[in-house]
């Protein structure tokens, strides 16, 4: 199985995240863009296992989950091929303590995990080609002034497969 731990957002952060993708799309932003039921924050990316009972062990190590998480505003990763449009998390201290202690949990347990560093984000879409000058900012701030708060309450374990042609992340174990 191709698995990940993951912070996943109420219906209401996905909605909000989705109408950002529709203004992107309707401005000629093209490419593979995220469903809205998959939208996550990555906390860390396992790979293919079926040691399930170790993983779990490992998030249920890590101290409560429970933070506030603001969110920040889009951005892209350069690649080859198209880039990856994100929305950003703002720095929050306690997340980063939270990913640190699962990563290195699974570490001690023997997984192989990236010791890059983390740059908290929700993947909007893949191989995004940006119209040449366009700002993906110009459609005006997504968050209009607001501060938009998404409330942690638990870490997820996730699966990652196709099914149908479709990607589906499947939540398999949550630790509160």
């Amino acid at each position: 199985m191709r698995l990940f731990t993951a912070i996943n957002f109420n219906a209401d952060i996905k909605e909000f995240l989705y109408k950002v993708m529709l203004r992107t799309k309707a401005q000629g932003v093209r490419g593979s863009f995220s469903s809205k039921e998959n939208l996550h924050l990555t906390l860390v990316f396992i790979g293919e296992s079926e040691n399930t009972e170790e993983i779990k062990s490992a998030m249920d190590a890590v101290e409560s989950p429970m933070t506030d998480l603001q969110l920040q505003g889009l951005g892209t990763f350069k690649r080859p091929g198209g880039d990856i449009l994100w929305f950003g998390i703002k720095k929050n201290k306690k997340l980063l303590e939270i990913r640190e202690e699962l990563a290195d949990s699974l570490r001690k347990k023997g997984f192989d995990i990236e010791k890059r560093s983390y740059n908290p984000h929700l993947t909007l879409g893949r191989k995004i080609i940006i119209p040449e000058g366009f700002d993906i900012n110009s459609t005006g701030n997504p968050l209009n002034g607001e501060k938009i708060t998404a409330k942690t309450e638990h870490i997820s374990l996730m699966k990652s497969e196709r099914i149908g042609g479709k990607l589906v992340y499947t939540e398999i174990y949550k630790k509160n």
